[in-house]
């Protein structure tokens, strides 16, 4: 399912699913370690061919495949490196994540799917509380990999899992 999205003001979509018409919650997994902020589909998702990383000022970092076509992704670190991908559009400079309200995280072309924002205090607050292999999935809470793969399309939908509602 390709995907590409844009939002506006008023919060309308135009390409791709509205994450509020899903069957399932859409989240991703976000953690600060060491101040970085590490990001995490939840499961892997290959054929992408955008990954944009949005913040609530209106900032956002934006990927595309290295080679033009796809590539896969499941985790980032803000900061990079992007091993397979190359910068499109950069963050400003001396952006400091940590101030943001929101992060959200889109990815485009194959099962990708957007999400709902997550609170940036959420994961600032919970990171040091939690082992280093838990991410914070907002409305979900934190999780470790094998967490994930239990309530993956039973309570939640990652970035890049397909829709049981819509099959």
């Amino acid at each position: 399912m390709a995907v590409t999205v844009a939002v506006t003001a008023s919060g309308c979509y135009f390409f791709g699913p509205d994450p509020e018409q899903v069957s399932l919650p859409l989240a991703f997994g976000a953690r600060d370690t060491d101040g970085e902020l590490r990001l995490w589909t939840g499961t892997p998702c290959s054929g992408a061919t955008r990954v944009t990383v949005r913040f609530s000022a209106d900032a956002k970092l934006v990927l595309e495949p290295a080679d033009g076509k796809s590539a896969e992704v499941e985790h980032l670190a803000l900061g990079g490196p992007y091993p397979g991908w190359r910068v499109e559009q950069a963050l400003p400079a001396n952006f400091d994540w940590r101030t943001a309200e929101q992060v959200d995280l889109w990815i485009d072309g194959g099962d990708g799917e957007g999400s709902k924002r997550a609170l940036v205090a959420d994961i600032i607050d919970g990171s040091d509380q939690h082992p280093g292999d838990t991410f914070w999935f907002q409305d979900v809470g934190w999780l470790n990999p094998g967490q994930v793969a239990d309530l993956d399309g039973k309570i939640f939908l990652t970035v890049c899992t397909p829709d049981p509602g819509k099959q």
